[in-house]
């Protein structure tokens, strides 16, 4: 499945650094070797590097080493202007209105990011999933990526 450029949240990109019985690192891998490969882009707000560093820092000392690995090789990494902030947080209440009320502003930023590119968004969280199909995000979830 080539889809040219793509966000894909914290949920795939740290399977590619977990232990082998991750369910559906055989998928995340794949992505990862498009990416590698230069057939993919991969888009990232700049929150992402905190949340991978934040879980890859908290398995010591190979995570910090796996996390400077992430800085080199991701560059497409962008950061919120200030009226896309106000954007994420409406849509983010307006998905709680629906009933998504799990549904964080972390993970609003992603699905802001893939709606304002234009592009899917890769994901293996069902409720980040649901808002960006409510969004008109094209989604694909991690398990159906081929």
């Amino acid at each position: 499945m080539s889809l040219g450029i793509v966000v894909a949240d914290p949920s795939v990109i740290l399977k590619w650094y977990l232990p082998a019985d991750e369910p559906y690192q055989h998928q995340a891998l794949l992505l990862l070797n498009r990416f590698v490969g230069g057939d993919v882009r991969i888009l990232l707000p700049d929150l992402a590097l905190y949340e991978i560093g934040n879980r890859l820092a908290r398995i010591g000392t190979i995570g910090k080493d796996l996390f400077n690995d992430v800085l080199n090789l991701f560059t497409d990494v962008w950061s919120l202007g200030r009226d896309e902030h106000r954007h994420v947080f409406r849509t983010v209440l307006e998905q709680h209105k629906r009933g998504l009320t799990k549904l964080t502003i972390y993970d609003g930023t992603y699905v802001h990011l893939a709606g304002w590119m234009n592009c899917p968004l890769i994901t293996a969280d069902r409720i980040q999933g649901e808002a960006g199909k409510a969004e008109g995000v094209k989604v694909v979830m991690i398990q159906d990526y081929a």
